[in-house]
């Protein structure tokens, strides 16, 4: 029996290839491993800032957490006087 609590072929597939997927990045994790021990400490340092900037840029690329809860949407919402169905549908239009 799968996560979906099915038993189905499809389900086989999709777990199937998660395992293939897992033992790839299993290979990927031990190639770097090696990498790493042959390394020198100056390409050891520039990994280690390559590192650093990467979580640096996952950090900054993440949205900021909104301060407003859902409560207060409708409040916020009730003053308009226009539809904002009509005004996603004119955005939408205007990307095509």
């Amino acid at each position: 029996m799968c996560i979906c609590g099915f038993r189905s072929f499809y389900c086989f597939l999709i777990m199937k290839n998660s395992q293939k997927i897992r033992g790839i990045w299993v290979k990927i994790k031990e190639k770097i491993y090696q990498a790493l021990n042959t390394m020198g400490s100056d390409e050891l340092l520039l990994i280690y800032e390559q590192i650093q900037l990467i979580r640096h840029i996952k950090q900054s690329s993440q949205p900021p957490k909104s301060k407003v809860t859902i409560e207060d949407i409708p409040e916020m919402t009730s003053t308009s006087k226009g539809s904002w169905a009509d005004a996603v549908n004119e955005e939408r239009m205007e990307r095509i």
